[in-house]
């Protein structure tokens, strides 16, 4: 994938909270940045995944394939733990739906940049965390080597685990963009453990290029976390509401 603009935003995990999405679209745009691309989980959860995925069809924003767009597709299998994901198809129209059934698992920009949701050979797995019996702790390097195998791209950005971040694995660059719309939940696979970053405040990250190098800010964002929050609790999601409200699990 060409890219002519010497910067590119970053954004991931939306999951269809359009209060976020709309807030970081207008930060972006304040920062003189045009080209968006999303790094997947866009849609699925309690909240507005129609409207989401609207304002970036509107925005003309790419984006590849995360675990929670596969399972509202026909490629993806129902997973136990989509407790929304029918709520999330019954709110998307044909084209909506359409639009995140030909989202394609990774994309590249100059080359040698390779963005992902989680792996580039797999939207599942945490490239920066590893989750243990014992909790969340960070993914040694020769292990974060391994998952990038057989990608050769010297830089990877990603999304997944919702916590922004930045490693140096041999001479690869990995760069976890953080999350848009979630700042905290909790998973069971492959063990009990929850992912947090302490604040609801909507985060995403701007690449810039220059003379074959590529540089990553990252930046956090206000936006009405409330009115999400308000949403999810009037659709069942008691959970998500405390998530959304506080950025933390308790």
């Amino acid at each position: 994938m060409p890219v002519e603009s010497q910067q590119v935003a970053v954004i991931s995990d939306v999951h269809g909270n359009r209060w976020a999405l709309r807030a970081v679209l207008d930060d972006i745009t304040a920062r003189g940045v045009g080209s968006i691309i999303s790094l997947g989980d866009n849609a699925y959860g309690p909240l507005d995944p129609g409207a989401t995925i609207s304002m970036m069809l509107e925005h003309r924003i790419m984006s590849v394939s995360g675990n929670e767009d596969s399972i509202l597709t026909e490629r993806g299998s129902p997973d136990r733990r989509a407790v929304h994901r029918e709520y999330t198809l019954d709110n998307l129209d044909p084209q909506e739906r359409m639009w995140l059934g030909q989202l394609e698992m990774t994309l590249y920009l100059h080359e040698n940049i390779c963005l992902c949701h989680a792996t580039p050979n797999c939207n599942e797995t945490y490239l920066l965390h590893k989750v243990t019996a014992g909790g969340v702790v960070a993914r040694p390097d020769e292990e974060i080597l391994s998952l990038l195998h057989p990608c050769r791209a010297r830089t990877v950005v990603c999304g997944h685990s919702h916590i922004p971040g930045l490693r140096t694995a041999g001479e690869r660059t990995v760069i976890d963009v953080g999350s848009v719309g979630l700042q905290a939940y909790v998973d069971d696979m492959p063990y009990p453990h929850r992912m947090e970053t302490g604040d609801p405040l909507a985060r995403y990250t701007i690449l810039s290029f220059d003379a074959g190098r590529c540089d990553a800010r990252m930046y956090e964002v206000m936006y009405d976390w409330d009115s999400a929050a308000d949403v999810a609790g009037k659709n069942g999601a008691a959970d998500w509401e405390h998530w959304l409200r506080a950025g933390q699990i308790a």
